[in-house]
């Protein structure tokens, strides 16, 4: 629930809706942290990076969860719904790189050759 609240929202308040939206606003949070541990790495590392052309980012997991772990199952996230929204976040970020993932999607590209 987002506060201050109406009357008329909280006479509308459906549980479903609630728990889309909660999920939702978790799933954006992860992207932006991941987003931005990646312009991180590739700020650190850009000597390296520069040479290749590429950055490769190992954190992704094919067994991704959410990373609240101890939260209500409906917070759960996979890596099928999770991964095409960041890298289409990434490509907002690194414009006109190339941004794929592996099969497995245990790591993703961003090449700029």
């Amino acid at each position: 629930m987002k506060f201050p609240i109406t009357r008329e929202t909280l006479q509308a308040f459906d549980q479903t809706t609630e728990n889309a939206e909660k999920k939702e606003d978790h799933i954006q949070k992860l992207i932006s942290n991941d987003v931005q541990k990646i312009c991180n790495e590739v700020e650190k590392g850009m000597n390296l990076y520069s040479r290749e052309k590429r950055f490769i980012w190992n954190g992704l997991n094919p067994e991704f969860r959410s990373r609240n772990k101890s939260g209500p199952a409906y917070m759960h996230v996979n890596i099928d719904e999770y991964l095409p929204r960041l890298i289409e976040k990434l490509n907002e970020t690194f414009i006109g790189c190339d941004i794929i993932s592996d099969p497995l999607k245990t790591y993703i590209i961003i090449s700029w050759l």
